[in-house]
C-alpha cells in the first residue's frame, strides 16, 4: 500500500497509475482534478487501491468478453466485489440482487440514473402511465440477465443496441418462491460503452463516498 506524499511522484510512472489513468481520466473534466482524486487515493487506505483495481480488472474482461450477457456479468460481479470492499462485509446467498441496486442507488449520477430510465422501455406496457422501466427494474433487469448465465450457463439471448439501431430483449420476473410472475420485452437503443461509463463513474462516486464517510 502507498501511504505517503513522497510515494506520489514515484507512483505515477507505475503500470498500475497507467491503467488508472486509461479507465478512470476520461470522467474528470481536467487532468488536475483526476490527481487531486489520485493523490488521495494514494495516501488512503488499501481499500480504496483494491476498489480501484478490482474495478479496472473487471471491467477490462467486460470489455474483452465477446458475448453481451458475459459483459453485464462481470459489470455486476464488478460492483459486487466493490460492495464486500467497501463495507467490509459477507453477504448471505440471495441477497445479492437487493445489494446491488442499493449500491447502484447510492453511487449511479443522477444524470445516468435518469439516461437509463429513458433508454429502456417496456413493449408489453398496455395502458401504462410511463413505458420506461425505472432505474431499479433496469438494475433488476441486468441482474437476471446475470443470474440466466450463472445459473443456466445461457450466454445468448441478450444484445446490446446502439445508435442506429434498438435491441430488443426479453426476461422473466419471478416472486421470492422462484415462480415465474412477469414476462419483460425491453426495448433499448443503449449500447455498452454508454453504459460501462456509467459504471466507472460510481466506482469513482463509491470511493468518494468512502472518502466522505471518514469525515
Amino acid at each position: 500500500m502507498l501511504t505517503t506524499q513522497n510515494n506520489n511522484h514515484t507512483f505515477k510512472k507505475s503500470a498500475q497509475y497507467r491503467k488508472w489513468l486509461k479507465l478512470y481520466r476520461p470522467q474528470f473534466d481536467a487532468i488536475n482534478n483526476f490527481h487531486i482524486f489520485i493523490d488521495k487515493c494514494v495516501k488512503a487506505d488499501n481499500r480504496v487501491n483494491m476498489i480501484l483495481n478490482r474495478g479496472e480488472r473487471l471491467i477490462k474482461l467486460a470489455d474483452k468478453s465477446r458475448f453481451s450477457s458475459l459483459k453485464i456479468f462481470f459489470l455486476l460481479v464488478c460492483v459486487e466485489s466493490i460492495m464486500r470492499i467497501s463495507d467490509g462485509k459477507e453477504y448471505k446467498i440471495g441477497i445479492s440482487q437487493k445489494s446491488i441496486v442499493n449500491f447502484c442507488e447510492s453511487n449511479f449520477c443522477e444524470g445516468d440514473k435518469k439516461f437509463f430510465e429513458n433508454s429502456f422501455k417496456n413493449l408489453l406496457c398496455k395502458n401504462c402511465d410511463n413505458e420506461n422501466l425505472s432505474f431499479e427494474e433496469i438494475i433488476k433487469y441486468f441482474y437476471k440477465i446475470r443470474c440466466k448465465l450463472v445459473h443456466n450457463g445461457k450466454y445468448w439471448g441478450f444484445c446490446w443496441g446502439g445508435d442506429r439501431v434498438d435491441s430488443v430483449n426479453s426476461c422473466y420476473y419471478e416472486n421470492e418462491e422462484g415462480i415465474k410472475k412477469d414476462y419483460l420485452v425491453v426495448k433499448s437503443g443503449v449500447g455498452y460503452q454508454q453504459i460501462k461509463v456509467a459504471f466507472v463513474r460510481a466506482i469513482i462516486n463509491a470511493v468518494n463516498n468512502l472518502f466522505s464517510s471518514k469525515r
